[in-house]
Formats: C-alpha cells, structure tokens, sequence
C-alpha cells in the first residue's frame, strides 16, 4: 500500500516506494538545463541555511557537477520549481512538455490533485 485513507477521509499511510516508477523519466537536472537554461531558479546555501542564491538553471548544473566528487554533491540544495507556471515571488513557469512526460505515469495520475484539477478545468473550458 502506498496511500490509504480512513472513512472519513483522514491519511493513515501517505508514503511509499514505488521501485522504477520513474525510470522512464529523463534526469531532470539535465533536462531543466537542456531545455531552459535561462531559467531562473533560487538554491540553498551550504552552511548558511537562511541564504539563497539566484542564478539561471544552467549555471546551477553547473556548479552541481563542480561540486560532485566520489558520490556526494556538495552544494546547496535546488528550491521548488513550479512546473504551471507561477504567481508572486515563485520560481518556474508553465512547461507541458514536462507535464505530459509526469502524465505518463499512471500512479502519479492517480495522486496528483493538480492532474485532476487540470483535467477538470479542461473539460469546463471545451465546454464554454
């Protein structure tokens, strides 16, 4: 099992392993810097956990692979990326190439609130 809820609607079990689920799916560090290079991402900071860099996706792979070295990256931690794009101060945007490769897996069709909403909101604007 891998999620499940009681009858009202309460999780008793939100975590799980589903062994190459996404083994499909390119590396997405490459993939990000590949495709949108220019794309503006914030880091974390080793050290200095209230400090954030801001810097383009290709620079931060970049450092990523300076930093590796016998197994381990040494270097501060990639922030969310919004993948539909974003309001305020996030970071990201609207990529459906992207979203349609995350579509293809039918355990993340199945658990993913934002796929439903999508979905529902599709369906209301064919119809308007």
């Amino acid at each position: 099992m891998v999620f499940g809820e009681d009858e009202n609607g309460n999780a008793h079990h939100v975590m799980g392993i589903v062994h190459n689920a996404a083994a499909y799916l390119p590396d997405l560090l490459d993939y990000m810097a590949n495709n949108y290079p220019t794309l503006t991402v914030k880091n974390g900071v080793l050290g200095r956990n209230s400090d954030i860099e801001t810097t383009t996706m290709a620079q931060y792979k970049d450092q990523v692979c300076k930093a590796y070295s016998n197994g381990t990256i040494r270097y501060g931690p990639l922030h969310q990326i919004s993948l539909v794009g974003t309001v305020h101060e996030e970071v990201g945007g609207y990529f459906p190439d992207l979203l349609q490769k995350l579509e293809e897996n039918p355990f993340l069709k199945m658990v993913s609130t934002f796929y439903i909403m999508y979905k529902a909101c599709l369906c209301v604007y064919m119809y308007i």
